[in-house]
């Protein structure tokens, strides 16, 4: 019985790898023409993973542009205006909190940055640029699990 769970595991395991070179090779053949988005605002929403940080060395990525990080390449190849609203640390709750009034938070509320000044400088930014976004891309919770 183990050694057949240990051969089903193993084969789900290489079918997952050959789907997702299916789909990598699918993307790299299908070019699309995106000079018609040249001047529209691209919009990045997420958490450290999406702004840019990096461990290796010390990168300020809070709602910045980050050379050589996915939302820079991506408003680059778009020729579009670019604003990273990703922020290291936040979770979900932040987002959903940002973005729906009667939401009740954690009491864990923006532990990565001043709460008072992201809900006066920062939040309402965020909803502006979303409001304006004619492509927003999100990639969030990664800081979740520990919380």
């Amino acid at each position: 019985m183990k050694k057949l769970m240990k051969k089903s595991f193993a084969l789900f395991l290489a079918l997952m790898l050959i789907s997702g070179s299916l789909v990598c090779l699918a993307a790299a053949e299908a070019e699309k023409d995106f000079s018609d988005f040249t001047g529209k605002n691209y919009v990045l929403l997420g958490d450290s993973i999406a702004s840019g940080w990096s461990d290796v060395e010390d990168i300020e990525s809070r709602f910045t542009r980050v050379e050589g990080s996915y939302g820079a390449y991506v408003a680059d190849a778009l020729n579009a205006n670019y604003s990273p609203m990703a922020c290291i640390g936040f979770r979900t709750v932040e987002m959903r909190y940002i973005l729906e009034e009667d939401y009740e938070a954690d009491r864990f509320l923006y532990y990565s940055i001043d709460k008072n000044l992201m809900d006066t400088v920062y939040a309402p930014a965020m909803i502006n640029a979303i409001t304006e976004a004619d492509l927003i891309t999100l990639n969030i919770g990664g800081n979740d699990w520990g919380s």
